[in-house]
């Protein structure tokens, strides 16, 4: 009697075909995720190049001409370059902005750089004179266009402000008054100075910075940075915010006889208060200091900035 053979050699031709299949499916995959993450890659080291120009621009500050030729300053040109061929767009110096095109805007008072992104060229993310560094879908609408755009995606964001619109002495607390506060607007070496003798200083108060946080933005955090020093370093402080033009007390520290930037708050706090963004777009958002000391010093407040971090949802 003889048995029958269920032993098969080999796969049939449908069965070699389905093999097939999922192996051109799961290739197409694979491909498709490498492609997107090679894109992301080549968006962070874009805000990595337009971020390290900001520095640059600190350098044009100086100079008598401002920002002006920043735009075509050799490490300028090497990032935009890097910008241009890595999304495959034009470059443009002093013009308007949009698709395929990295572009830097440089005045004597301003500048603005923006690059699209890899992943969806209709975005851009942009840095400026005021230390912004945001992801947008605004491109520049002209050639004198120096700030980014206020039409943020989603994401986290930050905006720094370097000049106050107003700087003034308010004499509703203390019993010495500043010299000169106005000089406190711009880092110059040009200071806004008191002299104390065991007493309190009035407030040093600086507002409308001229902020543009986007509407339906969460804000995350506050910073603010004061240039100062003092002649014997034995002068403390007390600081607070200025909300819609009323001030509250948030703190205290002291100065060094080393001028430098003394950093307030930090990306994750808000003053002890809550905000909203027409509360910091608005022209009486700020920051106030005061002075005290056991003996007589003066002090020397060359520069106040402020940093404002948010989420777009």
């Amino acid at each position: 009697m003889k048995c029958l053979s269920l032993k098969r050699d080999g796969f049939t031709l449908i069965e070699l075909l389905v093999v097939i299949s999922i192996i051109s499916l799961l290739s197409t995959v694979v491909l498709s995720s490498l492609k997107t993450a090679r894109s992301k890659a080549v968006d962070t080291a874009i805000k990595t190049e337009l971020i390290n120009l900001r520095s640059q621009g600190a350098i044009y500050h100086a100079l008598p001409a401002g920002y002006t030729g920043l735009c075509t300053d050799g490490v300028v040109q090497k990032a935009l370059t890097f910008a241009a061929s890595s999304t495959n767009s034009n470059i443009q110096i002093n013009t308007t902005g949009g698709l395929n095109l990295v572009t830097c805007n440089s005045t004597t008072n301003g500048f603005a750089i923006q690059a699209p992104f890899k992943t969806d060229p209709s975005k851009f993310f942009c840095v400026d004179f005021n230390s912004s560094a945001i992801e947008t879908s605004q491109s520049f609408t002209d050639g004198s266009t120096v700030v980014c755009g206020t039409v943020v995606v989603s994401g986290p964001g930050s905006q720094t402000r370097i000049l106050a619109g107003t700087i003034t002495d308010d004499a509703s607390f203390g019993t010495v008054a500043w010299s000169n506060p106005g000089n406190a607007m711009s880092s110059d070496n040009v200071y806004a100075t008191v002299v104390l003798a065991a007493e309190n200083s009035h407030r040093l108060k600086a507002t409308d910075f001229g902020f543009s946080i986007p509407a339906g933005a969460t804000i995350k955090g506050i910073i603010t940075e004061m240039k100062a020093k003092t002649l014997s370093g034995n002068v403390s402080f007390g600081y607070g915010r200025v909300k819609n033009g009323i001030t509250g007390g948030v703190g205290g520290a002291g100065f060094s006889t080393t001028e430098n930037y003394i950093s307030l708050g930090s990306s994750s706090y808000l003053w002890n208060t809550t905000w909203t963004p027409s509360d910091i777009n608005n022209s009486g958002f700020g920051f106030y200091v005061y002075t005290n000391n056991l003996s007589t010093d003066t002090v020397y407040i060359d520069h106040i900035r402020i940093t404002v971090y948010y989420d777009v949802p």
